[in-house]
Order: C-alpha cells, then structure tokens, then sequence
C-alpha cells in the first residue's frame, strides 16, 4: 500500500464520522438555542409582571388588576419551559409566593382588605427572579 491509498482511506474514514457527528452537534446545539427562546419568550411576561408585584409592595399596595395578574397555568408554562434542574424550585417558589402574598392581606365583610405584611412574599419574590432572569 502506498501512502496515497492510506491518506485516502483515513480522509474517507474520518468523513463517514464526522459528518454525522457535525450534524448531531449542529442538531443539538439548535434544540438548545430554541429552548432558550421559548424559555425566554415566557418569563419575559412573567418577570416583568413580578417586577411590577414588587414596586407596588414595596409602596405597601397590594398589587392587583388585571395587568399584573399571574396565573397559576403561567406559572406552570414557566415550570414546564424551564431548564430541568431548575423546573421543581420555580414550582415550589411559584407556589410559596402566591400562598404568601394570598395571606398578605385580610378582607372584611365588604370586600376591603387590610395589608398584614409583604416581607415574606417579597422574600420569595428575591429568591424566584434570579430563576427566570434571561437565559
């Protein structure tokens, strides 16, 4: 054998491989950048909403309308697009938050509520936004 043919059979052995091999990094590479915009085309929403929850605690107003409510199905639409490992603790602080902020407030006969405290939602609020910030 000469060294033409070797170089050849190497040259062709190392195509058959890496073709299929580029292709595979290309298709991953690609799932991965879509999954990143689906994740941020959903918290985007979510966080500017929650930033908006925040400015108004802050000024000891219960943040309500129809403008800053988060439902439980967007908060679910942002478990599910999340990266795996951080899919259970966006549940779980989702899930704290809305308990705490529900027993922030207290309603009379009349509908008029009295604001118990936001320190511990705004606590979960500070510990959920660093999860959803853009990716």
């Amino acid at each position: 054998m000469t060294i033409d043919r070797v170089l050849s059979i190497i040259a062709t052995t190392v195509s058959f491989i890496a073709i299929p091999a580029s292709g595979f990094i290309s298709y991953r590479y690609a799932i991965l950048g879509e999954r990143r915009k689906e994740f941020n085309a959903v918290a985007d929403n979510i966080r500017h909403k929650l930033r908006e929850h925040q400015r108004h605690m802050e000024q000891n107003i219960y943040p309500s309308g129809e403008y800053l409510e988060i439902s439980q199905q967007e908060f679910d639409t942002l478990a599910d697009v999340a990266y795996e490992r951080d899919r259970k603790t966006i549940r779980t602080l989702c899930d704290k938050y809305q308990k705490s902020l529900n027993s922030s407030i207290t309603t009379d006969e009349y509908g008029d509520y009295d604001i118990v405290d936001f320190n511990e939602a705004l606590a979960f609020l500070k510990e959920l936004m660093p999860l959803i910030e853009r990716k």
